[in-house]
């Protein structure tokens, strides 16, 4: 079962920055293992320094 049908999944996880995005897409990914980044200011910021 997917994380978005079932909300116990996320119990002791910390949610990665695309908790506060307004698509539901990209907050289904908010518990993802991983450091994602929407396309804004702060995705292209990183970009440069790295």
């Amino acid at each position: 079962m997917s994380q978005a049908k079932n909300p116990e999944s996320h119990i002791g996880r910390k949610p990665n920055r695309l908790i506060n995005e307004q698509s539901p897409y990209l907050r289904q990914h908010a518990y993802n293992p991983v450091d994602w980044y929407a396309w804004g200011p702060d995705a292209l910021a990183r970009a440069r320094t790295e």
